[in-house]
């Protein structure tokens, strides 16, 4: 049985293992990672609006093609992870922008120049 796009709005994976997960183009809108082993995840075309990421372990992941909106990913852990060639940040009503500090990420796969800087700090 397949699940639903929405089924994981606001799912609290918090400290979870979770590697080799599949998330592609799933809705994670309010979905919390904190703590997460998420390691070799895809996350490609996922949907992370308003996301904790917050010391999380995405070595390796795959996020190509995802929509990042108010998505916490400070202090993650993301050597490896695929950002490109195409990643969209949005801005958020709420004004809550995407999240890195104190991120360590390698910009082999990390598009930074791609980005509008009031989307993320």
């Amino acid at each position: 049985m397949a699940m639903g796009t929405n089924a994981l709005v606001n799912a609290n994976f918090q400290g979870a293992t979770l590697t080799g997960s599949q998330f592609q183009n799933m809705n994670l809108q309010g979905a919390n990672f904190k703590g997460a082993i998420i390691t070799n995840a895809d996350f490609s075309g996922a949907t992370l609006d308003h996301t904790c990421f917050q010391s999380a372990d995405l070595t390796d992941a795959n996020l190509q093609f995802a929509i990042f909106k108010a998505t916490d990913l400070s202090c993650a852990h993301l050597i490896g992870a695929k950002f490109g060639p195409v990643m969209t940040i949005q801005s958020s009503p709420d004004n809550i922008r995407t999240r890195f500090n104190y991120t360590t990420v390698d910009f082999v796969n990390f598009p930074i120049n791609n980005w509008p800087s009031t989307y993320w700090a």
